[in-house]
């Protein structure tokens, strides 16, 4: 079932972007330009901006025919107005599921009624869904979760600063191989955050991710062999304990199934 939803959840400040994980080094990724050129791309790997003390303040989604637009729009801290800056934002793409996540270490603040309409996607064709994490008030992070296999085009735009995702249906298929990971029932309020933490302190990676039914859920590692999995949470017993890690495969595409 398509999943038209636009949800707000805490994130880790522990959380960046790498891989099929969220982790970034400060000096990864292209610069994101200042304007559309018509280069749209299969894999995103972007860092861009220098503003901090912005506001997430509209989230627009638009149909423009041959592609679709997601524009993420911030208003300036007070002592910065008038100033052409664009926060500092980290963006990657990512799979299992695929999605597109972008950071935004130089937004802290969201605005209550950030989405323009109550239901954002009810007409888009190539989105699943778009989450907003607030990073435990550090920072904002948007993830946008493709319905199909999706060629991207980032820039910015000033005065109001503006980040702008340009889609497009990829000719790209995606890989056929499912892959298999340690995740957890719905997470709730500092269990998010707790759940990293922890799974950091193992040596291991972990990520927040949202299940079909718009709950949050932590997940451990993505194992090419179910076996690899189930030695993983054999060795994570006091992990196991508190968050009753349950072993389950998916596609490139798929989105997490919902437990009890």
């Amino acid at each position: 079932m398509k999943r038209l939803t636009a949800k707000i959840f805490l994130i880790s400040l522990a959380i960046f972007f790498s891989g099929n994980t969220l982790a970034v080094h400060p000096a990864a990724g292209d610069p994101i330009p200042g304007k559309k050129a018509d280069r749209y791309q299969d894999r995103i790997d972007m860092i861009g901006g220098t503003g901090d003390g912005f506001t997430l303040s509209q989230i627009r989604w638009g149909d423009h025919r041959t592609f679709e637009r997601v524009v993420l729009e911030f208003t300036p801290p007070d002592w910065d107005e008038g100033s052409r800056l664009v926060p500092r934002s980290l963006l990657r793409t990512e799979d299992y599921p695929s999605r597109l996540m972008i950071r935004i270490p130089g937004a802290t603040g969201i605005n209550a009624s950030v989405f323009t309409e109550k239901k954002p996607l009810s007409k888009s064709r190539l989105l699943n869904g778009l989450t907003v994490f607030d990073s435990c008030g550090a920072s904002q992070v948007v993830s946008l979760e493709p319905a199909r296999s999706l060629q991207f085009e980032v820039f910015t735009l000033s005065s109001p600063a503006r980040i702008v995702v340009d889609m497009r249906l990829s000719r790209g298929i995606p890989p056929e191989a499912e892959r298999y990971s340690l995740r957890t029932l719905p997470l709730l309020g500092d269990q998010q955050c707790v759940f990293l933490e922890e799974v950091a302190a193992s040596g291991l990676t972990g990520r927040l991710l949202s299940d079909v039914s718009g709950r949050v859920i932590g997940e451990v590692g993505l194992f090419e062999d179910y076996r690899d999995a189930w030695d993983v949470k054999d060795k994570l017993s006091d992990l196991n304990r508190r968050f009753s890690l349950v072993v389950k495969r998916r596609g490139v595409m798929d989105t997490p199934a919902a437990l009890p």
